[in-house]
């Protein structure tokens, strides 16, 4: 997949530092990968290992058959950009090409040996070009010898998960409802006075009766959930506007129920491709012009509904393609969609979604590989110059990232304007 020979502008742009906006990399003793199966078995590859016919129980079975069944469904899937990818990714950090049992056997004694070494994450992100990765826990000093290329989230996960459930316990209570409104208000104003001004929010302004930009009056007792969501997100963001949040929002994934028959490991999560999702959040973007608010997509057909909220917008910005997004052809389609009608400045373009610094290079390389061919034949086909190419390309991959996360070491490579 990377053998092929590419051009000065597409080595250009393969060498460019990198913003990775969203992943789940922690500190200490996860943060690279201790063996194969670390590698081998992160969630979104073991979907398609499962797609080739992996076993689902395969974390259960004897190493010697876990591996026998990993080759054959490595094999199987060697067509997919994934597939190619994690086989480039593995022969250029551990130099080692993945053909039979020996070599996963040598892969996991030099994997452990990495894991071992301190400098090691710190070596993966530099090859990579990672120059800033968001993570969302803290502090830094977790990362040992990676600290000062982490960027602590401010809040996560706000109104995410089981939010409600106390709330309903509580009878729908507008002083429970208030009270929660001020412990989340709280936890922002503590995050930004600490130098965190980067949230992460769950999307809860879709109502059944409601646009998205009324705020309800809450009733003494008995609200709905679906009214106590507004007033709540609401709150918020009348909080992250006064103190200029960056906002981070996830779109176009329902969460489904993981099935365990017959020893399977399905999640039946999947892509909402909701043609109205997108034209239902103006009016928030609109209300609330003190935050900026990247929006990670994963669905597909979202993605030039994006690009136009962002030209009517001047604080709404693409961003990576998340989940069932990923993907070598939609990454191709978005990369058309923004080049064509968005300046570059109002970009921003990898959201790894890594679990451990190799995956973190793995995606990051598998991007700059799509953006290097598409850029170069842009080039090639007189839409763009060279200069307009690598403008473009610095803009998405690391300086837009870098302004709204508001980047205390600069290191901006020449995307001037961007917003935030």
């Amino acid at each position: 997949m990377y053998r092929n020979t590419l051009s000065d502008l597409a080595e250009a742009v393969m060498g460019l530092p990198v913003w990775d906006t969203h992943n789940h990399l922690r500190g200490g003793d996860e943060l690279s990968a201790s063996s194969f199966w670390d590698i081998a078995h992160y969630f979104w590859f073991r979907r398609e290992l499962d797609a080739a016919g992996y076993p689902g129980t395969a974390a259960d079975l004897p190493e010697d058959r876990r591996t026998a069944a990993f080759l054959d469904a490595f094999e199987a899937g060697r067509n997919t950009s994934w597939n190619q990818a994690v086989r480039a990714g593995l022969r250029e950090l551990f130099g080692i090409e993945v053909r039979d049992a020996a070599d996963i056997q040598a892969l996991n004694r030099r994997i452990a040996e990495k894991h071992r070494d301190p400098a090691w994450p710190v070596a993966v992100a530099e090859r990579a070009g990672l120059h800033r990765l968001v993570v969302e826990r803290g502090p830094a000093s977790d990362y040992g010898m990676l600290a000062d290329r982490v960027v602590p989230m401010g809040v996560c996960y706000l109104l995410g998960g089981k939010w409600a459930e106390p709330l309903v316990r509580a009878g729908g209570a507008a002083r429970a409802v208030e009270a929660y409104a001020a412990e989340l208000v709280g936890a922002v104003e503590e995050a930004v006075a600490d130098g965190r001004r980067a949230m992460r929010m769950q999307w809860v302004f879709e109502h059944p009766t409601r646009p998205s930009d009324e705020v309800p009056r809450l009733a003494e007792t008995g609200n709905s959930r679906e009214d106590m969501a507004l007033v709540l997100g609401h709150r918020l963001l009348a909080a992250m506007d006064r103190l200029g949040c960056h906002v981070q929002l996830f779109i176009g994934m329902v969460r489904g129920v993981a099935s365990r028959a017959q020893g399977g490991t399905a999640d039946r999560s999947h892509a909402r491709n909701d043609t109205g999702r997108v034209a239902g959040m103006h009016p928030v973007f609109e209300m609330y012009p003190g935050c900026t608010f990247e929006v990670f997509n994963a669905a597909e057909l979202s993605s030039l509904d994006l690009v136009q909220a962002a030209r009517l917008h001047g604080n709404v910005i693409p961003g990576g393609l998340w989940w069932f997004a990923f993907r070598a052809s939609v990454y191709r389609a978005n990369m058309q969609y923004r080049i064509e009608a968005l300046p570059a400045n109002r970009s921003t373009f990898l959201a790894t979604d890594a679990r451990c610094i190799e995956w973190a290079y793995i995606k990051t390389r598998l991007v700059k590989r799509l953006l290097a061919e598409f850029l170069d034949d842009q080039v090639r086909r007189g839409w763009l110059d060279e200069d307009a190419a690598l403008h473009t390309a610095r803009c998405w991959l690391h300086d837009t990232a870098s302004r709204l996360y508001r980047d205390p070491s600069g290191g901006a490579t020449g995307c001037a304007g961007a917003a935030g």
